[in-house]
């Protein structure tokens, strides 16, 4: 078997492949290797999240490599924010078998300089993780990013290989949940409940903070921060608006990101004749200058993991309405996590903010006029996120877990 891999891989003895440098790392020092499908400059969730960890964990003294797959027009070896990054992992004619042999070349290569291979979401290359387990001892962890009718599960139904990914993916050391609900769909597939881990998704409470004051003598300021995609919810939001601003005239939404959707929900503005009052504002690099300029945060979408944003806004101490979808009911309502019922039409008040049924466009209007009406409310919901993301989801307490994690499974 080893034999075959020298042939297969292009083994090089101490060094990476063509364009790849080499991965080094110190004596008895705890490796981890993260592999996600995409990373910096995409700002998803998992890509931002991956970066955030990433640089904490380094700081913890482990070391930290990502590799992710190749794009025509950036760079296939560069560091990141100090974090090496080696975009490795090519399809081809063959798209699913070139991706999973680019993977594992890099791997083969690079097999000294790391123990533990993080696997980001269900996908092609967590064969030829579990693969390198068997061969040379190197642990495991999965971590599922997203739950319910757009999760990771859903998604997989989608991706060609699906059952040997599965099989897979149920041999990992660890499967991270960030949210009860992955949890719970990860049990409810038939993976060992002993082996999974539950973490959540963290937010830098350094970066993301307070200002002095909201609520300015000036209009409301709504926020949406997050891609203009199917499944967001976005134009939800836009009918919602409009029909609470004849009520409240001194309003205006901003909408930050982009997708594929925006030319068409800029078209819906426009006719609706509000284009004064809803404004895209595209992709913002510092977005966490974005935040302070909102009131308050809305989050419409119709399936999330834990949603990197809201924690973002959280940790901003803003109020923030989010729909009643996987990891948002547990961070608005803790103790009640999505148990009770929201009345359609209606919305619930959490100790964190507001959930509302996803889908329901008078009821995320109605949370949002409540909060603007209220601000007192509202302020006070503010200050009990930003103690609850200090407290629970500060990523100084999620990259101890995962240190912790990662010397267990050295033992």
């Amino acid at each position: 078997m080893l034999l075959a891999c020298h042939l297969l891989l292009g083994d090089r003895i101490g060094g990476g492949g063509e364009g790849e440098g080499e991965v080094v790392r110190e004596r008895d020092q705890i490796a981890v290797v993260m592999v996600i499908g995409l990373f910096h400059p995409f700002v998803g969730g998992a890509e931002k999240g991956c970066l955030a960890l990433s640089k904490k964990l380094v700081q913890r003294g482990v070391t930290v490599t990502v590799v992710t797959q190749y794009l025509e027009g950036l760079p296939a070896h560069e560091v990141v924010e100090g974090i090496p990054v080696y975009r490795a992992m090519r399809g081809g004619h063959l798209w699913e078998l070139g991706f999973m042999l680019s993977a594992a070349r890099f791997l083969w290569n690079h097999r000294r300089a790391y123990d533990i291979i993080q696997c980001s979401t269900l996908f092609h290359y967590i064969p030829v993780a579990i693969f390198f387990k068997y061969l040379l001892g190197k642990k495991v962890v999965v971590r599922l990013e997203g739950g319910g009718w757009r999760g990771d599960f859903q998604r997989l139904e989608q991706v060609k290989g699906k059952k040997v990914i599965c099989w897979a993916a149920k041999r990992a050391d660890v499967l991270v949940a960030i949210s009860d609900e992955i949890e719970k769909e990860i049990v409810e597939r038939g993976f060992p409940q002993e082996r999974v881990a539950r973490i959540s998704n963290a937010v830098d409470c350094t970066l993301f903070k307070p200002k002095s004051s909201y609520w300015h003598n000036r209009e409301t300021r709504i926020g949406y921060v997050g891609r203009l995609e199917e499944g967001k919810g976005v134009e939800l939001l836009i009918d919602a608006v409009g029909e609470i601003i004849s009520q409240l005239p001194a309003l205006q939404l901003f909408i930050v990101g982009n997708g594929s959707l925006k030319p068409r929900l800029v078209e819906k503005v426009n006719d609706m004749g509000m284009g004064e009052r809803i404004i895209f504002l595209g992709d913002k690099e510092s977005v966490h200058d974005e935040y302070t300029t909102f009131d308050l945060l809305v989050m419409p979408s119709f399936s999330e993991g834990m949603s990197c944003v809201v924690l973002e806004a959280m940790a901003c101490g803003l109020p923030v309405v989010a729909t009643s979808v996987g990891g948002n009911s547990e961070l608005m309502d803790p103790v009640d996590r999505g148990k009770t019922p929201i009345e359609s039409g209606s919305f619930r008040i959490g100790q964190n903010g507001l959930l509302v049924n996803p889908g329901d466009t008078q009821g995320l209007g109605r949370a949002m006029r409540y909060l603007i009406e209220h601000k007192s409310r509202a302020e006070e919901l503010g200050r009990c996120a930003r103690k609850a993301v200090e407290t629970h989801y500060s990523l100084e307490n999620i990259s101890d877990d995962y240190v912790a994690l990662y010397r267990d499974l050295r033992r």
